[in-house]
């Protein structure tokens, strides 16, 4: 099953990684290319580890363009 997960911030050698219900520190050594805060993951859960295997470049510019029609209808 994949997972999207996206990335709050890099702290030290991890990504902290918001899931919908908690958050997870993904240590960047095991992300096979480089990120950056508000880049979505794409993983899964394999013996209790994260497995991170790409980006979602698409679910990333929904969740930009949901945050600015909400902040257009919050500022008129």
């Amino acid at each position: 099953m994949i997972i999207l997960a996206s990335i709050d911030r890099i702290e030290g050698e991890y990504a902290v990684c918001e899931l919908e219900e908690n958050m997870v520190d993904i240590p960047l050594i095991d992300i096979p290319f480089e990120v950056q805060s508000g880049d979505i993951l794409q993983m899964e859960l394999q013996e209790g580890k994260y497995i991170v295997f790409g980006k979602d470049e698409e679910e990333k510019q929904r969740r930009l363009e949901r945050i600015r029609k909400l902040f257009s209808r919050n500022n008129q």
